[in-house]
């Protein structure tokens, strides 16, 4: 049998990928399997769950420190952002002015 007796053969160097029978269409099934687990379990959830820091609870010395956290986590990732950019920033305005020389 040569390569070109086999249908859906792909030929990658020396290496000759043959797909198996047995796995066409198992994707999509394994994708609605899933779903449907999905579903049936959201269907079977009856009450939503509080948060891990409050656990729902009045404290508000607790939930004003965690608001303030993510705020400062999400300003440090923005300065980080915005370091990242005025580095790029400098440096492509420095390669615009570097003098040019010529090899000649």
């Amino acid at each position: 049998m040569t390569r070109t007796d086999l249908p859906n053969v792909l030929s990658v160097s020396s290496v000759t990928f043959v797909p198996s029978e047995s796995l066409k269409g198992q994707k999509g099934y394994k994708g609605l399997k899933g779903l449907a687990i999905f579903l049936a379990l959201a269907a079977l959830q009856t009450n939503a769950q509080a948060c891990a820091v409050c656990m729902g609870g009045d404290d508000t010395v607790m939930r004003e420190a965690s608001n303030t956290t993510l705020w400062v986590l999400l300003g440090l990732v923005g300065f980080i952002f915005a370091a990242t950019g005025a580095t790029a920033f400098f440096l492509w305005r420095k390669a615009i002015n570097a003098p040019t020389t010529s090899n000649a």
